[in-house]
């Protein structure tokens, strides 16, 4: 009897320190780091900024956020930073090549799915073959609004008065809507030099001395 009342007791026993050792649940002391995501929001900053002709911001938008994709070797999205970099001169007629040589390094054979989007080749293609009209349609179902800015006044490049009045005053439209600066600086020296526009120089001035003086050089995070 005294035995069989001895395996009850360390029975129970048994199975409240079975219970019990399931209900702990066990934490581990690291955290999955979430400041990953911050790196593309700040990625997003530097590329709004730089548009706005903050380029002192701009910069420090574009260290962060390669510092911290440094710091989550995420060496590929560094590449991609240094190939918007390089884009952004292109799009206000500066052709930065060490930019672009700094992406290359950094993203190897990946570049060539950057470079030019199908996106891209449609726009460009439609421009070149002149055609304006169905170009027009398209633009205006564009949800991008860097692809409207920019395909608009390469149109004003290269089309007919009545097209370039159209395209240009939809890129004013787009640049002025999100504040891109540098846009605006562009669309007034068009429009200076298509519409010999009186007005021109005195927003090219008001515009100009908006912008940072900050220059994007070789003492940027992972500059090669």
């Amino acid at each position: 009897m005294k035995n069989f009342k001895f395996v009850i007791i360390f029975a129970f026993l048994l199975v409240c320190l079975f219970s019990c050792s399931i209900s702990v649940k066990k934490e581990s002391p690291f955290v999955q780091s979430s400041l990953v995501d911050s790196a593309y929001s700040y990625r997003i900053k530097f590329l709004n900024s730089f548009l706005e002709g903050k380029f002192c911001d701009a910069k420090i938008y574009f260290n962060k956020s390669n510092l911290i994709f440094a710091t989550h070797d995420k060496v590929e999205m560094i590449g991609l930073n240094f190939y918007y970099l390089y884009r952004l001169y292109q799009y206000i007629g500066e052709e930065r090549i060490r930019f672009y040589k700094c992406s290359e390094y950094y993203l190897g054979k990946k570049l060539s799915n950057f470079i030019s989007s199908s996106k891209d080749l449609i726009y460009k293609r439609m421009v070149e073959q002149k055609k304006y009209h169905s170009l027009w349609l398209k633009i205006n179902k564009e949800k991008n609004p860097i692809y409207i800015s920019v395909y608009s006044r390469k149109v004003v490049e290269c089309a007919p008065i009545k097209w370039k009045k159209k395209f240009l005053t939809l890129a004013f439209n787009i640049d002025k809507k999100y504040g891109w600066t540098l846009f605006l600086v562009e669309d007034w020296k068009l429009k200076k030099r298509f519409f010999s526009s009186k007005e021109a120089d005195k927003h090219l001035e008001v515009l100009k001395s908006s912008l940072e003086n900050c220059d994007f050089n070789d003492d940027l995070y992972y500059f090669k």
